[in-house]
């Protein structure tokens, strides 16, 4: 905060008990903590999370993820960089995007990559999406029909259509603690809503 002044809103969707023990001994460190008694899914708890926010800019993040030193000034620095940029995300180890994938290796607790350093325009920033309230508002939020998966293809989708361009800031890092386990649950929810996407864009 000493550099970029920022506010962290959390939204914990009816989280396991070690995650809710966890926020509370973070407390002093989160602006707002909204608890829902029930998973609402992703899409709800983004669109409450914006609610509560005051800032400029907004930065979507997944409890999964594990930002590298400066993200949040390198993120800025590529928002800016061009005029017409409606939505941005990072480079990481796990995603669906070809153009935020970066090979990582493990060092302890430390993620060995090597970026592309550069931007690179693409069609579907996922991981980290960063954008403005401007934008945000002029789109209209996240669609609730999503609990989880495709949400970002389809918010990336509606920006793209609003005549913005979309972006991978390849100078930032972020590693995604993936939990494979999830892969045959979350391919049943894809199948529907790829169907509901390809219908609400007539795609």
């Amino acid at each position: 905060k000493k550099i970029t002044p920022f506010e962290i809103i959390v939204v914990d969707n009816n989280s396991d008990k070690e995650i809710k023990e966890y926020l509370d001994e973070q407390k002093d460190n989160i602006d707002y903590l909204a608890i829902l008694p029930e998973n609402k899914g992703v899409t709800k708890g983004w669109n409450l999370g914006v609610a509560y926010s005051k800032g400029h800019y907004l930065c979507f993040f997944n409890s999964d993820y594990y930002m590298m030193k400066d993200w949040l000034e390198s993120m800025i620095t590529c928002f800016e960089h061009q005029k017409n940029i409606g939505l941005i995300s990072c480079c990481t180890n796990v995603t669906a995007n070809r153009h935020e994938k970066v090979d990582c290796k493990l060092n302890g607790t430390e993620a060995m990559v090597a970026l592309p350093e550069d931007y690179i325009e693409t069609d579907y920033p996922i991981a980290q999406m960063f954008t403005t309230r401007k934008v945000f508002n002029e789109v209209g939020r996240f669609d609730e029909h999503y609990f989880v998966s495709v949400l970002d293809i389809d918010f990336g989708e509606s920006i793209k259509r609003k005549g913005y361009k979309l972006f991978v800031n390849r100078k930032c890092f972020g590693y995604h603690d993936y939990d494979t386990s999830k892969w045959n649950t979350l391919a049943k929810i894809d199948k529907k809503n790829w169907g509901y996407f390809k219908e609400k864009w007539k795609k």
